[in-house]
């Protein structure tokens, strides 16, 4: 393992770092277990150790899964007792349905072939309409790309690529969390307190997820992820995968992810993310599309397939900004060039039932106590350092009325967060009627 070095070295020695970061991740054997054979020397599993013993990676998984199911989420049922008695909590969450399923696959030769010409939506930022617009792509196709958000904060960009880059170099227990083809690949949780470049780049996800995906999770929805990643060169495609297992479960909570991009990927051999468009579970064809996904796959994880080239998001430039529905298929793709990605991102939990299967990469100081994006988002709002006024005025105009109402009050409760039609909302006790064009 190589040599530690002090935080103070992080912007004296660029070149140094990023070597000593990478050797780190090459070194990456089984799951980032870099107490690899210490584990097999005590009959330890070696697999999914994370840079910790088996022991110690369960026993922190199932503290954070407890804070998360009893600190942070909130079912429908609580969501109810919260709102005026009068008031009717009907959202719409993840569902399996059998009509789904049919709907899908008697259709399944015909979305393969859209499947092949099918792209993940871009929404240029700013833009009038872009947040309406990003929220509709997001719930239509599982997905979208903002591009320009952040893309004039270079020097922001600059130092929390190059504290990311020290953090990978001096990986362990403490902060390196699982993720899949691990060789060449550093996950890393982050907290905002450890650096002022985190708070920028935390603060800058919640302004955006805000914006746009506060109408799908209300003022209650709860950070249950803000973590990095460093994809090296060497490292190969993952295969694809959600970020959530199904579940026969009524009211899944869903789970949506924001990912701030720090480095340019300007083509394929950089290693974009890869998504499949309409795969997540509110699609209609979400079983069809899964399906046709992995047989145009062939299915071999990680193989790369040129006809789905479509589904790479291209070009993404630092302070572009991707939002993806947690339940959709996905995939980091291999890294064939020189230079390192590096990703920050920040995920946001609806109401309802707590899927399983996130990995939930988050520092405990973010769940106790919950970190919920309503008041995050007002806090925001307030310190004129963290924020352009000039963005907060162009969200305020691209913002909807329902969703603004959200930040302002806590009793503002949606009847539905994701479809398009009409929303009933109490304010206090007065009754107001929305038009569907705010969502």
């Amino acid at each position: 393992m190589p040599k530690r070095r002090r935080v103070s070295d992080a912007f004296e020695d660029g070149e140094g770092l990023e070597l000593q970061q990478r050797a780190i991740a090459a070194s990456w054997e089984q799951n980032n277990n870099c107490l690899g054979a210490a584990a097999i020397a005590a009959g330890e599993d070696p697999g999914m150790c994370m840079a910790e013993t088996v022991a110690e990676y369960r026993a922190r998984k199932a503290r954070v899964k407890k804070l998360v199911r009893e600190g942070v989420a909130v079912s429908c049922q609580h969501f109810k007792e919260l709102a005026r008695p009068e008031s009717i909590c009907k959202p719409e969450h993840y569902s399996f349905r059998d009509s789904q399923l049919r709907i899908g696959f008697a259709n399944l030769s015909k979305i393969c072939a859209e499947l092949q010409s099918t792209t993940v939506p871009v929404v240029s930022w700013p833009s009038p309409g872009c947040l309406e617009s990003a929220r509709a792509a997001v719930r239509q196709e599982g997905a979208v790309l903002l591009q320009g958000v952040r893309r004039q904060e270079k020097e922001l960009l600059e130092q929390g690529k190059k504290y990311l880059t020290w953090k990978a170099s001096q990986a362990d227990a403490s902060f390196t969390e699982y993720v899949h083809e691990t060789k060449h690949r550093h996950h890393l949780r982050l907290q905002p307190s450890e650096n002022p470049a985190v708070a920028a780049l935390f603060d800058t996800l919640v302004q955006v997820a805000a914006g746009s995906i506060l109408p799908f999770v209300s003022p209650l929805g709860a950070v249950v992820e803000f973590a990095a990643f460093l994809t090296n060169p060497g490292a190969c495609g993952q295969p694809f995968h959600t970020d959530i297992k199904d579940s026969e479960q009524k009211a899944l909570a869903p789970i949506y992810t924001t990912f701030l991009f720090l480095t340019d990927v300007d083509d394929e051999s950089h290693g974009p993310l890869q998504i499949a468009p309409r795969s997540h579970a509110l699609s209609r064809v979400r079983e069809a599309t899964r399906t046709a996904a992995l047989i145009l796959c062939e299915g071999a994880p990680g193989r790369e397939v040129s006809s789905l080239s479509k589904w790479k998001l291209l070009p993404a430039k630092s302070g572009d900004i991707a939002i993806y529905d947690g339940s959709v298929l996905h995939r980091g793709t291999a890294n064939n060039s020189t230079r390192t990605r590096i990703v920050v991102y920040l995920s946001v939990l609806g109401v309802g039932t707590v899927p399983e299967g996130s990995t939930y990469a988050i520092h405990d100081s973010l769940l106790t106590p919950p970190q919920r994006l309503g008041k995050l988002w007002q806090g925001a709002g307030k310190q004129k350092c963290s924020v352009q006024l000039d963005d907060i005025a162009f969200a305020v105009g691209c913002f909807s009325f329902v969703s603004l109402l959200a930040l302002l009050t806590r009793w503002v409760f949606i009847n539905s967060h994701f479809a398009t039609q009409t929303a009933t909302v109490f304010i206090n006790n007065d009754k107001q009627e929305t038009a569907s064009s705010m969502f």
